[in-house]
């Protein structure tokens, strides 16, 4: 039986003149072996890949739950300003005053009842917009305040704790968000 034989040659000259030939033998049995070892090599490289592939997918997962905690934490410090703005007297009593979302279908007077903080300064609805203005006649936000008594505008979309997580960091979100700006007697 005639055996295939993979044959490689590689002719140098060095500075003394002198021809060199050095000739590399493959039999079938170190093609397998290489092969087998480039098998093992593809393999170990796809699981990395693997591993950097759910990596990614977690970093960019983390990354839009950062940015979406990022969002309400500036919405939540815009809402304390506003309803330090909003009272005739910038907030008083014996604690610090608190902020609460407000359901779209109550009254802040009710929500302020429901909690030790039960006297209602304000009710306030905001709207931050994206993005660093580049002008000063260029708007940052939208602001009403709503008096305590009355639901006022109750469209669902204005209400934080039924809007989506995401609702506050998507460009296409047009809604205001209410607040219940409540102090403790």
């Amino acid at each position: 039986a005639i055996v295939p034989v993979i044959c490689e040659a590689v002719v140098s000259t060095q500075s003394t003149g002198v021809f060199a030939l050095m000739v590399s033998v493959a039999t079938p049995r170190t093609v397998d072996i290489e092969n087998d070892q480039l098998e093992v090599k593809m393999a170990s490289a796809e699981k990395s890949l693997a591993k950097m592939e759910n990596t990614l997918k977690a970093l960019t997962a983390e990354i839009a739950q950062m940015e979406q905690d990022l969002g309400w934490q500036a919405q939540h410090a815009a809402a304390a300003a506003a309803c330090r703005g909003s009272t005739p007297t910038g907030g008083h009593g014996p604690y610090g005053n608190r902020v609460f979302a407000k359901e779209n279908t109550r009254s802040c007077d009710s929500i302020c009842a429901d909690t030790i903080f039960s006297a209602c300064d304000a009710d306030i609805s905001l709207q931050g917009f994206p993005g660093k203005v580049t002008s000063y006649t260029e708007p940052v936000g939208n602001y009403y305040n709503y008096g305590c008594t009355t639901p006022g505008n109750s469209n669902v979309l204005f209400d934080e704790v039924k809007a989506a997580g995401d609702a506050v960091v998507t460009e296409a979100n047009d809604w205001y968000y209410r607040y219940c700006c409540c102090r403790k007697p």
